[in-house]
C-alpha cells in the first residue's frame, strides 16, 4: 500500500492493527520510490555506536548496506559504511571525505567543474635507473636492464599499460640527451647519448610514463 502519513488516525482501533497500523509501519520501513512509497527527511542523525554494549560495527547482513557513525582512533564520531560482503569503509575524517587508508575507485575527477581528468592524465609508471641498468626505486615497473652501451630496457608491471598511447619523459643525471626507442604495452627502450660527441653513454636517469590506459 502507499504510505499515508495521516494514518493510522487518532481513533484507529487495535482490531485494525493488521489492516491499518502494521501496513503503514511496513511502508515506513520499506520505503520504495518505485512503488510510490518514499520518506522525505530534512536531515538524518546517526548516533554514536561506540556507546552501545554491542560491537562498534553492525553485523553483516545479506542484501543490506549499513551507513552508521562511530568513533575513529582519535575519539571523533565519523561516518562509516558496511556492505553485504562485510567490507567496512570510513567515509569521513576530520571534516574531509574519505581517510588516509581508503582506496577510491573512480572513472574521472573534475577540478573547478571545468577540467575533467581520467587515468590518462596521471603518471602511470616512474622510476630511477642507475648506469648499470638496475632499477633503484619507482612504481609500475617490473624490471629494468642495460642491453648495450647507453641502451636500457624498461619492463612495466603486467597490466599497468593497456595501449601504446603513452608518453615517456627521461632525464639523465648529467647533461646528456635521452630519447625513447621502441615501445609496447609491456616495455620500452631508452637511449642515453652525450650531447657533445653524440656517442651512447652509460648514465643513470629518471623517467616517467603518462597515459597508456
Amino acid at each position: 500500500m502507499t504510505w499515508d502519513k495521516t494514518l493510522p488516525g487518532d481513533h484507529v482501533k487495535l482490531r485494525e492493527i493488521g489492516t491499518t497500523i502494521r501496513p503503514h509501519w511496513d511502508a515506513i520501513e520499506l520505503a520504495d520510490e518505485d512503488t510510490g512509497i518514499k520518506l522525505n527527511v530534512r536531515s538524518v542523525q546517526f548516533c554514536d555506536r561506540c556507546v552501545i554494549a554491542t560491537a562498534d560495527d553492525p553485523t553483516t547482513v545479506a542484501g543490506t548496506h549499513f551507513i552508521y557513525s562511530k568513533q575513529d582512533g582519535g575519539g571523533i564520531q565519523e561516518l562509516y559504511s558496511r556492505d553485504s560482503a562485510g567490507n567496512i569503509l570510513q567515509l569521513t575524517s576530520a571534516g574531509k571525505i574519505g581517510n588516509t587508508t581508503s582506496n577510491y575507485v573512480i572513472d574521472t575527477i573534475s577540478f573547478d567543474g571545468t577540467r575533467t581528468y581520467n587515468e590518462n592524465n596521471i603518471v602511470t609508471a616512474w622510476g630511477y635507473v642507475n648506469s648499470a641498468g638496475v632499477l633503484q626505486y619507482g612504481d609500475g615497473v617490473a624490471s629494468t636492464a642495460r642491453t648495450a652501451q647507453g641502451n636500457y630496457t624498461i619492463d612495466f608491471t603486467a597490466g599497468r599499460l593497456t595501449t601504446t598511447d603513452y608518453a615517456i619523459v627521461a632525464m639523465a643525471e648529467i647533461a646528456d640527451a635521452t630519447w625513447m626507442g621502441t615501445k609496447t604495452v609491456a616495455q620500452c627502450t631508452i637511449t642515453v647519448r652525450t650531447v657533445n660527441s653524440g656517442s651512447n653513454v652509460d648514465r643513470a636517469f629518471f623517467f616517467i610514463v603518462v597515459g597508456g590506459q
